[in-house]
């Protein structure tokens, strides 16, 4: 059996999610261990996250128990440990290290822990999630999709991505990369190519609101804050 570990944010999420859907296209058994949203988990965690995936209808997925967790995982002493490390056949965890690993597909028996975000694994059944990702309508949103709409494709969203970007484990890791020089040279690209009104989504929202004041000012186009989606309703902003 194959179980892959539920974990991170949405867009983490949805990655697994697909991995796992592409594991039952191939027929091989796979479950999904949601063990890291427990609250015994989350209560270090500077930002805490819960199961968003529920949100969408059509998704459907099995969980696995702690027995078969537990099987998979084996026993976290020292004894095992140089067991492992004399006999790497007996490791059946598999901790992602590269992008895109073609083998993952082929195994049969082990229990996963990545983002998966690699398009190689679930290109081909695309079609097949979005049909199962759909979220519920949301009537406070039927105007900004109506206008987006009408926009076609005049329209940009923008994502300020902050958050834990900016703590510093993370700096350390991923470096100053969302900087507001990357968003501006991204605007320009955009506009170039004959955008003419941005909507901005983000979790920090006095930043995105001094953004689209400098689209308005600098370029003269319109922008939008969309702040309508919070908490469990984050997922809209998809």
């Amino acid at each position: 059996m194959m179980i892959i570990e539920l974990m991170g944010g949405l867009g983490n999420q949805l990655q697994q999610y697909a991995l796992y859907r592409k594991y039952l296209k191939l027929g091989t058994k796979v479950k999904l261990d949601l063990c890291w949203f427990d609250e015994s988990v989350q209560k270090d965690m500077k930002a805490k996250r819960n199961i968003e995936i529920d949100r969408f209808s059509g998704v459907k997925y099995e969980v696995c128990t702690k027995e078969e967790r537990d099987s998979l995982l084996g026993k976290n002493d020292l004894i095992t440990k140089i067991r492992k490390k004399i006999r790497p056949s007996l490791n059946r965890v598999y901790d992602e290290s590269v992008i895109c690993d073609p083998a993952l597909l082929g195994f049969k028996d082990r229990y996963l822990r990545g983002y998966f975000a690699c398009e190689y694994y679930y290109a081909d059944i695309l079609d097949e999630l979005r049909d199962e990702l759909i979220l519920p309508e949301k009537k406070e949103l039927e105007g900004i999709v109506s206008d987006i709409r009408e926009a076609e494709s005049r329209s940009c969203s923008v994502h300020l991505r902050r958050g834990d970007y900016l703590e510093e484990e993370n700096m350390k890791i991923f470096g100053n990369i969302c900087t507001d020089e990357y968003y501006g040279s991204a605007i320009d690209t955009a506009i170039k190519k004959g955008a003419g009104k941005f909507y901005i989504f983000s979790e920090d929202r006095d930043h995105a609101l001094g953004f689209a004041d400098m689209i308005r000012n600098k370029y003269g186009k319109e922008a939008l804050y969309v702040d309508e989606n919070r908490g469990d309703d984050s997922c809209y902003d998809i």
